[in-house]
């Protein structure tokens, strides 16, 4: 298998990664209360927009010859650090904010959005 074909799947990988992270901290939406509720919707918008950004640049990458792929590969990985950032970020920053009560339960406090993505980055490819 040729570099750009790896490099490829495992952005590939990542991508789907965010997906997931990006479909829990959706989730994690309907627990606010009305106003932080607004917030975190603005937040999965801008989040969502990274993502199919992100899933462009890589298709983009897929379907390019191979004498130019690597001039795209920077691309990718750029809009895959954003997306990482602002993903990290928001769950980060969602974590310590009002719950509507009684739907979390004995879990309050508890996050299991702060695990996603930490510690996966392009150079690790």
């Amino acid at each position: 298998m040729n570099t750009k074909q790896v490099f490829k799947e495992k952005m590939e990988a990542e991508v789907a990664r965010a997906q997931t992270e990006l479909a829990r901290f959706r989730s994690q939406g309907m627990a606010f209360t009305a106003e932080t509720k607004d917030k975190h919707d603005e937040h999965v918008a801008e989040l969502e927009q990274k993502l199919d950004a992100t899933k462009l640049r890589l298709r983009e990458l897929g379907e390019a010859e191979e004498h130019v792929w690597e001039s795209l590969k920077d691309g990718v990985e750029h809009t895959w650090g954003a997306l990482q950032s602002a993903l990290q970020d928001a769950v980060e920053n969602f974590k310590t904010e009002p719950h509507i009560a009684g739907l979390h339960g004995s879990d309050e406090g508890a996050s299991p959005h702060g695990e996603g993505l930490k510690g996966s980055s392009p150079e690790k490819l």
